[in-house]
């Protein structure tokens, strides 16, 4: 996963207040297994899951931080 990419996130994962716009943050396991923490931007909001757009991409520590 890298900046640009297009992420589906169920509507669970997303803040309670998220709307198209909203800006916020995800810890995901990657394909590797090794954690990341993501900047995710809801680009679409459908009515089980969320399009977002990755704009940044972070690795997370090896104490899964």
């Amino acid at each position: 996963m890298t900046t640009g990419d297009e992420l589906v996130v169920a509507l669970e994962a997303l803040p309670d207040s998220a709307d198209v716009g909203t800006l916020f943050h995800l810890r995901l396991v990657q394909d590797n297994g090794a954690y990341a923490r993501c900047a995710l931007l809801i680009r679409e909001i459908g009515p089980v899951e969320a399009l977002c757009e990755v704009l940044a991409v972070h690795a997370a520590e090896a104490d899964g931080q």
